[in-house]
């Protein structure tokens, strides 16, 4: 098998799931014979450029302002960079829209074929209004990326078959040839090595009451607020169980009001961010999601091969075809009392049973995105997309 050299392009390099996965790709695809280089194009925020030595992260964008004119400047820098760096490999691969269209213009001065990445679903983004996130500008630029651009690349790789399904419906055709649907990677990976939180759920966990966690960013999209109002739901149920919120966000001081004004704020805990949440995760007994619209999320993977039972809204579109409609865990409606009508379920003596009968599902379910099974897909895309097969 011959070598392949693939460039990867990350806007912010950010503690996201969606980050976490494209790493998980580069980690495993050695295993395929792919080397993988990364460009950061705007922002590190994990610290890993200085560390690792296959991510680049240009001088001149390292500029803290976060203005406007900085923005552009720093898009200059990766336009030059992704082009420069394009010409020494193979192929392009943007994690993100914006990454995509850097990609998309790198590949077009250099002559390589370029690969967008997306993530969500047309349909589940457009459940959340422009300005709810990261001010107006910024959610109609990133709009019209995802509707305009992206079902008009030539290369583009989806999550699920649901999300490809939506880019063609975007795109208003058939699906190109060069679109595929491929498996995220799944590693037991995390961006640090130790979690920052783990002493204080040790802590809560000594209370000795069953422990859910709601871990993700504190912003529109996470619906944090119908997790608060699920943790009141199942009190009235007759189910004392205590809360951790684990992640930060734009909307933290909204997050953190609401908490102190909750009836049942000591059972509510928040931990903050955290960059490795696996050991807490695997010390709760159930995840709870109250998304307003989801993509492929890495927490459920991370659930399923920790052996933690998943309750999550049938939002679009990754959690109830991830959970098998109910067969690999509780998909409800997008209601509070209906999750917590699932976690008193879960919590019961008969729930027990049918607890470890899902997470089995589950466990053989993320064997699929494992890189055994996994990277040989995406070495035969590449492969495809390269003209080498």
């Amino acid at each position: 098998m011959q070598r392949l050299r693939l460039l990867v392009l990350f806007d912010n390099l950010e503690l996201s799931g969606t980050h976490r996965m494209a790493l998980n790709l580069m980690d495993a695809a050695p295993t395929v014979q792919v080397d993988c280089q990364a460009l950061v194009c705007m922002a590190d925020k994990t610290g890993m450029s200085e560390t690792d030595a296959r991510i680049v992260w240009p001088e001149p964008s390292r500029r803290r302002s976060e203005s406007l004119f900085a923005k552009f400047a720093k898009a200059v820098v990766a336009l030059r960079e992704a082009t420069r760096l394009a010409r020494e490999s193979d192929c392009i691969l943007g994690t993100c829209p914006p990454s995509s269209l850097i990609a998309w213009w790198a590949g077009w001065r250099s002559g390589k074929p370029a690969i967008g990445w997306v993530h969500y679903d047309v349909d589940g983004r457009r459940r959340e209004r422009v300005g709810a996130t990261g001010g107006w500008l910024r959610d109609s630029v990133q709009n019209l990326l995802y509707y305009r651009f992206m079902p008009r690349l030539k290369h583009l790789v989806c999550v699920s078959e649901s999300t490809l399904a939506s880019m063609v419906r975007a795109g208003g055709e058939s699906a190109p040839a060069g679109w595929a649907s491929l498996p995220n990677l799944y590693l037991r990976s995390a961006f640090a090595t130790q979690s920052v939180a783990a002493p204080r759920l040790r802590a809560i966990r000594a209370l000795g009451q069953p422990v859910v966690i709601v871990l993700g960013r504190l912003v529109r999209q996470k619906r944090w607020e119908d997790a608060m109002a699920a943790a009141m739901e199942l009190e009235r149920l007759g189910v004392r169980a205590q809360w951790v919120f684990v992640g930060d966000g734009p909307e933290r001081a909204a997050f953190e009001r609401a908490l102190a004004a909750s009836p049942v704020r000591d059972r509510l805990h928040w931990l903050g961010a955290d960059p490795n949440p696996l050991p807490l995760l695997a010390q709760c007994d159930a995840l709870a999601m109250t998304s307003l619209y989801e993509a492929w999320p890495t927490v459920i993977l991370e659930a399923f091969d920790l052996g933690v039972p998943v309750v999550a809204y049938d939002c679009p579109s990754g959690p109830a075809e991830m959970l098998g409609r109910g067969e690999r865990g509780w998909v409800t409606e997008e209601q509070p009392r209906a999750l917590a009508q699932a976690l008193a379920e879960r919590f019961s003596a008969a729930g027990a049973e049918d607890a470890r009968r899902r997470v089995e599902a589950g466990r053989a379910f993320v064997e699929a995105f494992a890189p055994a099974q996994a990277m040989p897909r995406w070495r035969a895309y590449l492969d495809r997309v390269t003209g080498r097969s």
